[in-house]
């Protein structure tokens, strides 16, 4: 239990059957990789479940603006995420590009024009 200014009590437990290992890699050039292997509450490998990839970068759109990328990377070892790395990012902007324009068509369509 985390108590706040005196206040608040927050219940916060971990699922000790959904831990994972952390590790990070990166060619200091386009992004990152981070690799979460599966493992037990003793800290041992899990089988039973996936390694997952997730990539990470960021994407410069004008000289001023760099917008974040993080996708999730499809790849059954570290060698073939970082094939497939340029893919899943380009992926990952078509659908932020995809998703900003309906926010622009709806905000858009809130608009009311006097007359």
């Amino acid at each position: 239990m985390i108590e706040t200014e005196g206040k608040t009590k927050l219940q916060m437990t971990m699922d000790p059957n959904n831990l994972y290992r952390e590790e990070l890699y990166t060619d200091f050039k386009v992004g990152r990789i981070r690799q979460l292997t599966p493992v037990r509450a003793d800290g041992g490998p899990d089988k039973n479940r996936k390694t997952v990839f997730i990539g990470e970068t960021q994407v410069r759109i004008n000289t001023n603006d760099i917008i974040p990328v993080q996708c999730d990377i499809e790849a059954r070892n570290l060698l073939e995420a970082v094939e497939k790395f340029p893919e899943a990012v380009h992926m990952q902007m078509e659908r932020m590009v995809k998703e900003a324009q309906e926010l622009k068509r709806q905000q858009d369509s809130r608009i009311i024009v006097p007359r």
